[in-house]
């Protein structure tokens, strides 16, 4: 439930706007976080079909843990919009595996990247983008 799942429906919205693909992979280990899991399945499984964007998910516990490493791998952004987090082992495992994590300002989140400041004079130690966390879900998106 702290993972931000409700947010995912906008970023693959965003996604498909810019022709990219977009790729769950995670578990829920909780019953409740589980119905809210296929809850926010069925309404990414709509946006797919109606805009005909692509859309793969890694979401049972088995799939996930053998293609995390290659999704990570795989991918360009790795956004991680929790709303806790203690650590953030995505984030770090995403810069090793050359992702630029896009992560919400909570936890340990912060600690593992060094976040874009486009008002700094130092733009080449960045490792990554920090965003507030938000109630809404449009602002993740238009931020």
């Amino acid at each position: 439930m702290n993972k931000g799942l409700g947010f995912l429906p906008d970023v693959l919205t965003s996604a498909c706007a810019v022709n990219c693909t977009f790729v769950l992979s995670g578990y829920s280990t909780s019953p409740a976080s589980s119905r809210a899991f296929r809850k926010v399945r069925r309404r990414l499984d709509d946006i797919s079909y109606r805009r005909s964007c692509p859309y793969i998910a890694f979401s049972d516990r088995h799939n996930q843990q053998l293609n995390s490493a290659l999704v990570r791998a795989a991918a360009d952004i790795v956004v991680i919009p929790s709303q806790s987090e203690a650590y953030g082992l995505v984030a770090a495992e995403s810069l090793a595996y050359g992702a630029i994590p896009v992560v919400s300002a909570v936890g340990g989140l912060p600690e593992i990247i060094t976040a874009f400041d486009a008002l700094s004079r130092e733009t080449s130690r960045w490792t990554g983008f920090e965003f507030p966390f938000f109630v809404e879900d449009m602002q993740l998106t238009s931020a």
